[in-house]
């Protein structure tokens, strides 16, 4: 859990994170009308439902009894497989473009998504909510494939793309709430909702990359081609780890390589 640029962390066992998948992708469950695995009235706040269900899980493995890890690993990969089946043919049953669909922002984390603004009730399309889950699972697999020394290898070019995009996306309503929470180093510079302000250039190396230009004074300000073009930075990172870092997986600073670099013009924020 992270609040601010506080960082908590625990060693889990890989039970528990398979639990903590199942606890987070029953959001999305309830919100397609799929059982969440917590029951009615469960909680929405993603630390509360993952400790609920390893209280819950606890108590059906026999209270205080501890399990096997092996045996615990095992049924709860067939929760969480059983629980991503269903969610799959959900989507496969919905027909059209299901991507049209739009779902309460409390079909995932609301803090994933902070570009929603202020609306009464955020939305999100229904396949921004299951991008949202597979870059979960993708990443905790790797978390998984780490621990037990398991080679583990990144999406298809085209799946990563669609992942990038989405992380892409995230960053203008991030950098507001850096701004709100009292976190970035420079003021931002007041500019009219729709009307185009500063911008960085961020460059996605590999196959699923591509270019984006993110603003930087508002998460509504338009991004123009004049705008595109005076960009006040331009950031170059590899597909992979530019999703690892949005996930808070690179914790130290890698040797530079050939084809990667960060050229600033200015502070960004």
């Amino acid at each position: 859990m992270v609040r601010g640029d506080e960082r908590a962390r625990r060693s889990l066992t890989i039970a528990q994170v398979l639990d903590h998948l199942v606890a987070m992708d029953g959001l999305l469950a309830r919100a397609v009308g799929l059982p969440d695995p917590l029951g009615e009235g469960a909680p929405g706040d993603p630390l509360e439902r993952t400790e609920a269900t390893w209280r819950l899980v606890a108590a059906t493995a026999g209270g205080t009894a501890a399990e096997p890890e092996r045996l615990a690993a095992a049924r709860a990969w067939t929760r969480w497989r059983e629980q991503s089946r269903e969610l799959v043919r959900t989507a496969a049953r919905q027909g059209g473009r299901t991507g049209e669909r739009m779902l309460p922002a409390t079909a995932c984390d609301p803090g994933l998504f902070p570009g929603l603004g202020a609306a009464t009730e955020p939305q999100i399309p229904l396949s921004d909510a299951y991008l949202n889950r597979a870059f979960a699972c993708w990443t905790h697999a790797g978390d998984i494939a780490r621990a037990v020394d398991y080679p583990y290898e990144p999406p298809l070019g085209s799946h990563l793309r669609l992942l990038v995009d989405l992380t892409a996306r995230r960053l203008p309503g991030s950098i507001a709430g850096r701004r709100r929470a009292g976190l970035a180093t420079t003021r931002a510079r007041l500019t009219t909702a729709g009307s185009p302000g500063r911008t960085v250039h961020l460059e996605i190396e590999g196959a699923g990359g591509g270019d984006y230009w993110i603003p930087l004074d508002s998460p509504t300000a338009a991004v123009t081609r004049v705008a595109a073009r005076d960009a006040v930075a331009q950031v170059a990172l590899e597909d992979v780890e530019f999703c690892q870092l949005a996930a808070g997986g690179c914790r130290r600073p890698r040797p530079r390589r050939a084809g990667r670099a960060i050229r600033r013009r200015s502070r960004m924020c």
